[in-house]
């Protein structure tokens, strides 16, 4: 089965921060890496997310590329189970690390009216090598700055997307 979009025009979302759940000393120590990093147009987006959260002006496009993405699966799950047709592949292992991340921000409710995506996302994440290769090596530590996110974010999230509609 052909894929329902091409896969080169799948939006690549920025990642959502919430600068309340990051440790403050990782705030204190992300601009040293950022200073290093050869786009000096990604660090400053990446400084500002981190000092600033979902009060960072690219936060919005973020959530608007989270949406575009989210439609594209969506869609792509009304012909067949995955990404790039009846067989797991590369598209799905690609856009794992985006909806986790949305899973971990608490923002899943993103994809409410969206069927396909949920069905995707559990449908991926019984799988196996997804629990060997994420579930399984992520440790408390990872999680620590996902367990109590303060402010809620989805509220903040919501009014972005209702503004947008």
């Amino acid at each position: 089965m052909q894929p329902t979009a091409p896969l080169n025009r799948l939006p690549r979302p920025p990642n959502l921060v919430n600068r309340q759940c990051l440790p403050s000393k990782f705030q204190q120590r992300a601009g040293q890496p950022l200073a290093k990093a050869p786009s000096k147009q990604r660090s400053a987006y990446k400084r500002d997310v981190v000092a600033r959260g979902l009060d960072s002006r690219f936060v919005k496009d973020a959530v608007e590329h989270h949406e575009r993405l989210l439609t594209w699966i969506d869609d792509a799950m009304k012909g067949a189970p995955y990404l790039a047709g009846d067989t797991y592949s590369l598209a799905d292992v690609a856009v794992i690390p985006y909806i986790l991340r949305l899973e971990l921000l608490r923002l899943s409710r993103m994809w409410d009216r969206r069927p396909g995506v949920a069905a995707w996302w559990e449908r991926v994440r019984q799988r196996s090598s997804t629990n060997t290769a994420i579930f399984k090596r992520m440790t408390d530590a990872d999680a620590a700055p996902f367990e109590n996110l303060t402010p809620d974010p989805w509220p903040k999230v919501q009014e972005m997307l209702l503004a947008a509609a």
